[in-house]
This record gives C-alpha cells, structure tokens and sequence, in this order.
C-alpha cells in the first residue's frame, strides 16, 4: 500500500458516536464540507496532508487554536497523525 492514499469513511450516528466516546461530548469533529483541507499545522499557508469527504467523522485532540486569519483550528487524528482542520470545514458531534 505504499504510496498509496487510504481513504477511510466512517458513518456513524450521534447514538454510535456518544457510545464510542463513554458518552462524553465533542470528541470527535465531522466534516460538513466535501474536499476539506487538513493540514500539518494551523493556518492556510500549512502543508496539505488530505482531505476530508463531506460527512467524514474523524477523531478530535483536544485542543483549538485561532489564527491570524480568523479562522478556528481542531486538532485530530488523521490516519494515525496529528493534523489541523479548519472549523469552517468541519463540527462536533
């Protein structure tokens, strides 16, 4: 599978979501548009490492941070790395 991009799409309800995650809130973000950029740190001027499809649940660190630009970032788990989404892309469930 080297070289090749590995595409995972999870779909999941909020009842599947609130069971995985012990019934704790805002753990994971979900992207609610198609093509979202995620990135190796926050910002747009970040190195590209994929993109999320519209509806994929991904898992969130923790921890958000603004930028310059007015824009929020999540930090979450994106195959098995630490990345940066943009909340403008993307929403707790």
């Amino acid at each position: 599978m080297a070289n090749e991009e590995l595409d995972i799409m999870l779909e999941l309800n909020e009842e599947d979501l609130e069971q995985i995650a012990g019934g704790k809130k805002n753990q994971f973000v979900k992207a609610v548009e198609d093509n979202a950029p995620v990135r190796r740190r926050p910002g747009r001027d970040a190195q590209v490492l994929g993109r999320l499809r519209k509806g994929t649940v991904v898992s969130f660190l923790g921890e958000t941070r603004n930028t310059s630009d007015g824009l929020t970032w999540m930090k979450i788990n994106y195959n098995g790395e630490i990345a940066w989404v943009s909340n403008k892309y993307c929403r707790f469930v």
